[in-house]
């Protein structure tokens, strides 16, 4: 029994006892959810012509398409809900749908 082998001890931790002064602690606070709104799940357009007058214009959407709007054929959507808030170069957010004459603007939301 004298011949086994002891294990030896290859390394050593030092633990030092902590500063008596005060921790620093932040505030806690919970993280504050999303709010999930489904308009701004629109797709994101840039108003590239609006003829006021006449109520109708051309969105460029993110993939590059021209989509062509007539205000009396959507429906305005948010707190910015008339005609009188668009203007060319405006970002808007879109709903599109498909007609005999191409992609037409179902609903839209003025940012």
């Amino acid at each position: 029994m004298d011949n086994e082998k002891k294990p030896e001890m290859t390394e050593a931790i030092i633990i030092q006892p902590a500063p008596k002064t005060a921790p620093i602690t932040a505030p806690v606070h919970p993280p504050t959810p999303a709010i999930e709104i489904p308009e701004d799940k629109f797709r994101k357009g840039t108003v590239i012509k609006y003829f006021s007058q006449a109520g109708y214009g051309f969105i460029r959407d993110q993939g590059g398409k021209e989509i062509y709007f007539h205000v009396d054929e959507f429906r305005f959507v948010g707190p910015k809900n008339d005609r009188s808030y668009i203007s060319e170069g405006m970002t808007v957010g879109i709903d599109v749908g498909r007609t005999s004459r191409g992609l037409r603007v179902t609903r839209m939301k003025v940012y």
